[in-house]
């Protein structure tokens, strides 16, 4: 009810993202989908794996990160009609979890790799010796332990959403 245009862009304050890739991301844009090129793995029993799902021509995942990602305003609306108790989980629990329930109200993803060199990531490029600085929730302390407990609490009650995807979508610069 707060947003006006059908696709909504989110990006990380720590992303970088030019032209060419946002465009990459609204060609490749479906319906309903979560889209972006940041993505991770839920394991068995949903353990939230930290490793970028980057390896291999086409890596399965069950999460697009919201670090920069395009998403519909039907993706919103069914987030915000989860249950009262998942929103108010995931505003309370320590990890701050609400892509995970985004990720399982809105069950369809699509990694999209923009052209090389158009999103930097400088969660990434400046961590480095500044890592407890600027690291943010990502250098929280038993981190994978509250993001897995998240992903079970919301998981159960979505199973069906937490399959792996393997589609993977790709832009060249024009």
């Amino acid at each position: 009810r707060h947003v006006d245009t059908e696709l909504i862009l989110n990006l990380d304050d720590d992303v970088v993202a030019l032209k060419p890739a946002i465009e990459c991301l609204v060609r490749a844009s479906k319906a309903g989908y979560l889209v972006g090129p940041f993505v991770r793995r839920l394991g068995s029993s949903f353990n939230y794996s930290f490793d970028e799902v980057l390896r291999g021509p086409r890596p399965a995942y069950s999460l697009v990160l919201p670090r920069l990602m395009l998403l519909s305003r039907s993706n919103m609306e069914a987030y915000a009609a989860a249950p009262p108790d998942f929103h108010t989980f995931v505003s309370r629990e320590p990890a701050r979890s609400d892509d995970i329930l985004l990720n399982f109200v809105a069950p369809r993803k699509l990694r999209v790799v923009p052209p090389p060199g158009t999103v930097v990531d400088y969660d990434r490029a400046c961590r480095g010796r500044h890592k407890e600085q600027v690291g943010g929730l990502g250098v929280m302390k038993h981190r994978g332990f509250a993001r897995t407990s998240a992903a079970r609490f919301i998981g159960y009650h979505y199973a069906a959403s937490a399959d792996l995807v393997d589609e993977t979508l790709t832009c060249d610069l024009p």
